[in-house]
Formats: C-alpha cells, sequence, structure tokens
C-alpha cells in the first residue's frame, strides 16, 4: 500500500514535469481512482489465511511496536545481521544469493535482547538495499544503485519524446511500477518471489519497447549450435522434472515419518533423495528416520549431508550430536551440540543436552560447564536443574558461597526440589550457616497449620505471604493461601488461585475438589459440576463428590 501510494504520487509529479495538460484533462478519474483506492484500503479485509492483519489493522497496531511486535522487531533483527554481513564483507559481499545460507550464524548474540528473541529462518534481509548490500557489497550496491538511476532516467527520457499521450501514460505508468516495488521492498520481499518478480522484470523489460530509437540484433546459431542448445535445454527440463518428483515423494515419506510407518517413510525419503539429492529438508528427514530406526551410521551420513545443503539449523545438529553419543563419539557431540547453541541459544534442550556431557567428565569440561549454565540461568531464570548443575560445577571449582546461592535459587523456584534440598542442607552444615531457606519453609509451613487449625486466618494468611516472598512459585504455600481465603469468604480470590494451580497440575484431585466447592458457594454449578464429574472419573467410588452431584441436582431443581 506504501508503495502504491508512492507511485501515485510519482505518476502525478511526473506529468506536471513532462505534459501538465495531461494531468489536468484527466483530474476527474485521477481523484475517482485516488478516492476509490482509499476505501479500498479501509474496507480491505483481513486475510482468512494466517494471522495477517487487514491494512488499517497494521497501522492500529504499531502500538505494539512499545513492546515485542514481531512483524517490526523480527525485521530489527534481520538487519542488524545484513549490516553484520556489510561490515565483515564491505566491498564484495557474502556472495548473491547466500543471505539465508548465512543469517543463522549471525543473529545467536541479538537473541538475548527481549525484542529481538523471537528468532527466524531469513530467506531475504526484508530490506532492498541491505540485500544486496550484504550479498554484493559496496561494489554491488553501487552498481545496483547506477542500474536503477539509469532506468529512471532513461523512462523520464523516453516519455518526453513520445508523441503519443496514451503511450506516454504507459510508459510513466509501468516506471511508477518499479517505483512501488522498490519502495515496498525497503520492508518486503516481493521481488524475490516468484509471480511479482516476474512482473517486476517483465515491466523493466517492456518499457524499451518504446523506444523506437533502439537497435535490435538476431542472433543466428549454426545445426551444431542449435543441437546443443536443445540437448541443454532438455537437461534443464529434466532435471526440474526429477526435482518435482524428488518434492513429491518427500511430502510422502514426510507423511508417513510423522504417522510413525517408519518403513514406508524410509523407501519414499530415500526416492526423494536419488531425484535431488542436495535437498536440505528430506535429507533431514531421511536422517532423522534413520536414527529412528537406530541405524546410526545412515543416521549420521545423512545428518552430515543436511548439513552439506544448509548447514544453519539448529536441530540438524543437535539430533546429529544425539546420535554422535549413542555411539559414544563424545567429542563430536560437543561439538554439534555448541553449533546448535551458537546457532540458537535460546534452546533448552541444547543446554540441558551439552551440560549433561559436561557433568560426564567434570574435571575436563570444569570451566566450559559453568560458563554453559551460568548463561543457561539467564536465559532460563525458572529453571531449576540448570542452577542444581550450576551449583555443583561452582562447588567443584571451590566456590561454595556462589554453589549456595544456586541451591537456593533452585529451591526458591520448587522449594521440594529434593536434590536441590539435599545439595542445600549439605552445604549450609558445611559453611555453619543456622538461618537457612530449608528451615524457614519448614518452620513457617508448621506454623501455618497450625494457625489455621486454630481458625487464626490473618495470621497464617500474613504467614504465607512471607513464606512465598521466599518461594514465590511454592505451590503449597499457594494452596494454603486459597484456602484461607476460602475460610474468610473472600471466594473470588481462593478462585483465582485454585484455577492458576489447577493449570499447572491438571491431576491435582485436591486443588480441582477444592475449586469446586468454592464454585459451588458462588453458586456456578456447571463449573463445580465439570469439575466433580471429572474427579468422580477419577475415582469412581468418591461418597464425598457423589454427594456433591446431588447436591448440586437439587439445587438445580430448587
Amino acid at each position: 500500500w506504501a508503495g502504491l501510494f508512492v507511485s501515485l504520487l510519482y505518476f502525478c509529479f511526473l506529468f506536471l514535469q513532462i505534459d501538465k495538460q495531461v494531468l489536468i484533462k484527466n483530474i476527474k478519474r485521477m481523484l475517482i481512482i485516488f478516492v476509490s483506492l482509499t476505501i479500498l484500503f479501509i474496507v480491505w479485509p483481513k486475510s482468512p489465511v494466517g494471522e495477517n492483519s487487514s491494512p488499517i489493522g497494521r497501522i492500529t497496531e504499531i502500538q505494539l511496536a512499545k513492546e515485542v511486535y514481531s512483524p517490526l522487531h523480527q525485521r530489527f533483527l534481520i538487519w542488524l545481521c545484513g549490516f553484520d554481513m556489510v561490515k565483515e564483507k564491505f566491498f564484495t559481499g557474502k556472495g548473491w544469493g547466500l543471505f539465508e545460507l548465512f543469517y543463522p550464524f549471525y543473529q545467536g548474540k541479538y537473541l538475548f535482547i527481549k525484542k529481538l528473541s523471537h528468532r527466524t529462518h531469513a530467506n531475504n534481509a526484508h530490506n532492498e538495499i541491505l540485500e544486496v548490500w550484504s550479498q554484493t557489497g559496496t561494489i554491488g550496491l553501487g552498481l545496483y544503485f547506477l542500474f536503477i538511476l539509469t532506468f529512471f532516467v532513461y523512462s523520464y527520457k523516453l516519455t518526453k519524446v513520445q508523441q503519443d499521450v496514451y503511450k506516454k501514460m504507459l510508459i510513466v505508468a509501468l516506471s511508477s511500477s518499479i517505483l512501488a516495488m522498490l519502495v515496498d521492498n525497503l520492508l518486503n520481499v516481493t521481488i524475490h518471489f516468484c509471480v511479482p518478480a516476474f512482473l517486476y522484470f517483465f515491466n523493466l523489460g517492456v518499457l524499451p519497447t518504446f523506444d523506437h530509437t533502439r537497435k535490435q540484433k538476431t542472433v543466428n546459431l549454426s545445426n551444431s549450435a542449435t543441437i546443443f542448445v536443445i540437448f541443454v535445454g532438455l537437461l534443464i527440463i529434466i532435471k526440474l522434472f526429477l526435482n518435482f518428483l524428488g518434492e513429491i515423494n518427500y511430502f510422502k515419506g514426510f507423511k508417513y515419518s510423522k504417522r510413525n510407518e517408519l518403513q514406508l517413510a524410509l523407501y519414499y525419503l530415500s526416492k526423494a533423495n536419488k531425484f535431488q539429492r542436495y535437498e536440505v529438508n528430506n535429507n533431514y528427514e531421511l536422517a532423522n528416520t534413520y536414527a529412528r530406526l537406530k541405524r546410526h551410521e545412515e543416521a549420521i551420513y545423512y545428518y552430515y549431508e543436511a548439513l552439506a545443503s544448509n548447514c544453519g539449523y539448529d536441530e540438524i545438529h543437535f539430533n546429529l550430536a544425539t546420535v554422535l553419543m549413542q555411539k559414544q563419539d563424545i567429542q563430536q557431540a560437543k561439538l554439534h551440540y555448541t553449533q546448535s547453541l551458537f546457532i540458537n541459544p535460546l534452546s533448552k534442550d541444547a543446554y540441558a543436552a551439552l551440560g549433561s556431557l559436561f557433568l560426564t567428565d567434570v574435571e575436563e569440561n570444569l570451566l566450559a560447564g559453568i560458563k554453559l549454565f551460568e548463561q543457561a540461568t539467564k536465559v532460563f531464570p525458572l529453571e531449576k536443574d540448570f542452577y542444581n548443575n550450576l551449583g555443583y560445577l561452582y562447588i567443584k571449582n571451590g566456590q561454595e558461597y556462589k554453589a549456595l546461592e544456586c541451591y537456593q535459587k533452585a529451591l526458591e523456584i520448587d522449594p521440594n526440589f529434593e536434590y536441590a534440598r539435599r545439595n542445600y542442607t549439605t552445604l549450609v552444615k558445611k559453611l555453619g550457616i543456622k538461618d537457612d531457606i530449608i528451615s524457614f519453609y519448614n518452620t513457617s509451613l508448621q506454623q501455618i497449620i497450625k494457625d489455621v487449625e486454630q481458625k487464626k486466618f490473618d495470621d497464617a494468611e500474613q504467614k504465607c505471604y512471607n513464606v512465598l516472598k521466599v518461594f514465590p512459585n511454592d505451590v503449597t504455600t499457594k494452596f494454603y493461601l486459597a484456602n484461607i481465603y476460602f475460610s474468610k469468604g473472600l471466594l473470588d480470590k481462593a478462585i483465582n488461585i485454585y484455577k492458576q494451580l489447577l493449570h499447572l497440575q491438571p491431576d491435582n484431585l485436591n486443588i480441582r475438589y477444592n475449586l469446586a466447592i468454592a464454585l459451588l458457594r458462588q453458586k456456578n454449578f456447571v463449573e463445580a459440576e465439570e469439575h466433580l464429574n471429572y474427579i468422580l472419573s477419577k475415582q469412581p467410588d468418591n461418597n464425598l463428590v457423589k454427594e456433591q452431584l446431588n447436591q448440586i441436582q437439587r439445587m438445580k431443581n430448587f
């Protein structure tokens, strides 16, 4: 839409310079077109496919850019990576058509920034200047600008020499369409997709046909040259046909793979590989199939084949490392887990897998393991296992107070995490610390239970708050707090906590039962009955639940 608006302005401006009378004569038509396009812009509906907004919606949602707004911030991420490529190869660029292959190795460092954390596989730069600059360098960008400048100067001069008004309008329209596409591609990639790219280059090529001074040359091929050209053309057609067959077999194999019909998947994916050997998706899926069949040698071979096609997929490195680990090739497994994390430093599975390898040989990997888990805890601050593992490595490195902080953090996430409890208790005793959080937690829970039994709900509530300051994610304390709210008649607060806890532990029947009773008190019979029926499906002999359901029926009938 922005490109269309700019091209209309360019169209009008050019006619003001070249032939003002044409514009004046057609002013009504121009206004009708402009008003019609404005109305079309306003009423254009949201796309039924995907989550694309309407044009007006795109404008109104810009306010989301204050936080994390994927359409904008993903572009920022891509542009930063593209400019890094420019800085690395300022004059010559990374090579035309290679943006997608190099991009994954540049984005990792930016993913730690919250607004840029929506990683992507960027096929293109989403900015035509950076697209050309990053791949062909400053030399290529200069030539590209020269080409564009030459085109518009040529189209301007071509318009001026035309006597036919209709031809003038066609030439200006063609050059305006090129400008529209270029403006659109400051934020988009339409020039690099088949259909719009065809129209773009078609319009570029059509424009010179209005030049009566152009020279046309006819190339006469000899018989042998003609045969050679036909032969090459046939080879290209055959190659494209084989690629098409490869795609057909790939999708068949992919379908069977997802159905867990591995032998059929293997048959079709192997056929696809014969038709087009260097297709990354097929080779990756073929390797996964071999891995699931425990045929490790073939799996490793095809993972490397996939990487030969495109080595920028972290999941290929991860799966390859997993198979290598199963074959006890630890060094290569470490290498590919590390590569996976370099490409995608937000992968929890990769931190856990590489960390487990480091922990199998702490002496060799102590410092590397510490750095790994320090980064892991920054990326996943609520992952208790990472803190526990980091604490263990700190102890091995003689950093006991740092280890204590890690164990405490793990317990703040989950006070019932047995490994961290045991490690924390042992370390507290060793360091001679008396006021430890485990003692505080146990004592506080005992006091809360005692206060509830004595119906001192206000005191119990305050003690719950104190515990939750230290252990904000403790389910047990939150459950007690919800029960206290229920006892005090604060049903909305109680129900809110019960629902939060049920989301975390959907199979906890005690939480579900208390929620049902609270809903029953609010006369929300439908939801209460739903939860009670769920409990009864798990405990068919629960007479208490049966009685509550009978009570609901009586109250409904009353």
